[in-house]
């Protein structure tokens, strides 16, 4: 038996598998728990199959020597502790867009979305980048046949660079609470919150249904997409083009700086949920409005993951590999 897991800041999302299929999957709140090992052993009691021989984890922070200090969660993990723990002969910690790079080998041809038509080189370089709890960002690059080597990368917490006056303003706006603001306060599910406070603190007239919602205490990115989405509320629109317009300009930097010509793909929930928004609003022209490199990225593939689980599927492939 094998075992993966997807760890993020919201949820983790864990499956026992072997060469027969899924024999259980689960999926639990990161922060109802101490601990990952925690998690595991609750997941593993329940699922009443005993110990798997081999378990990875795709874990959203930096990776050294088989040791995780996870980016958005108070948990130090330890591959090699929690093997022993856990009485799991291998576990292997990667970092998340890691097993997301993995995944993309076991995907069908529908689990991904065409946002800019040329193919793929199967010799250039992938990059992967991801809006959720956070922003998450990495490549890959070929390293003979099939192979690819990994780079991991916190590129998300490189800093916000506005390209005009309200972007300026929502510096200004979060430098307010922070003494720094990374691309991530902007481009994450919490950005989307962080756009929508800096619109309504800018003089924005939120619909009464978003203001009773947000009130309830329902989360504040879902609530301003749906009403995006719908148009209901003009500042929620704004809002989303801004995010869409920022998440794309990120995408292009990140082209910029690995030249991607096996693809730039697109993974997280945010996308996959809003596929619509993302093909109709600003996102590509934002990407592609790079002054004298705009022709070189737009000849760079363009993809949308819209399989929520590829994280978990790339754990599980680096799993049976150990």
């Amino acid at each position: 038996m094998i075992l993966a897991g997807d760890v993020g800041g919201t949820k983790v999302l864990l499956r026992l598998g072997d060469g027969g299929g899924v024999l259980a999957e689960e999926r639990y709140p990161s922060r109802d728990f101490g601990s990952l090992t925690e998690i595991v052993r609750a997941f593993l009691d329940a699922a009443g199959r005993g110990r798997p021989d081999r378990a990875a984890f795709g874990i959203a922070g930096p990776i050294d020597d088989n040791r995780c200090r996870a980016t958005n969660l108070p948990w130090d993990v330890d591959g090699n502790r929690m093997g022993h723990d856990l009485g799991i002969a291998r576990v292997r910690l990667l970092n998340d867009f890691e097993a997301v790079g993995r995944g993309l080998e076991v995907l069908d041809p529908d689990d991904i979305a065409v946002l800019n038509p040329p193919e793929p080189d199967p010799r250039g370089r992938i990059a992967i980048l991801g809006a959720g709890t956070g922003l998450g960002e990495g490549f890959m690059v070929p390293c003979g046949g099939h192979e690819y080597a990994f780079v991991p990368s916190e590129g998300g917490h490189t800093d916000f660079a506005p390209r005009n006056d309200k972007e300026m303003g929502f510096l200004r706006f979060m430098l307010r609470v922070h003494r720094r603001v990374s691309i991530e306060r902007a481009v994450s599910g919490p950005g989307i919150a962080n756009l929508f406070h800096y619109l309504v603190d800018a003089g924005g007239k939120p619909a009464e249904s978003v203001s009773r919602e947000i009130a309830g205490g329902a989360d504040i990115a879902a609530v301003v997409a749906g009403h995006a989405a719908d148009r209901s509320c003009l500042v929620c629109v704004e809002a989303m083009d801004m995010f869409w317009n920022l998440y794309g300009a990120e995408a292009g930097n990140l082209a910029l700086k690995v030249l991607p010509a096996g693809g730039i793909f697109l993974a997280g929930g945010i996308v996959a949920k809003n596929l619509a928004a993302l093909r109709s609003g600003p996102f590509m022209a934002a990407y592609g409005f790079k002054g004298r490199m705009s022709d070189l990225v737009r000849e760079f593939p363009v993809r949308a993951i819209l399989n929520q689980k590829v994280g978990l599927l790339g754990a599980a492939l680096v799993a049976e590999r150990l």
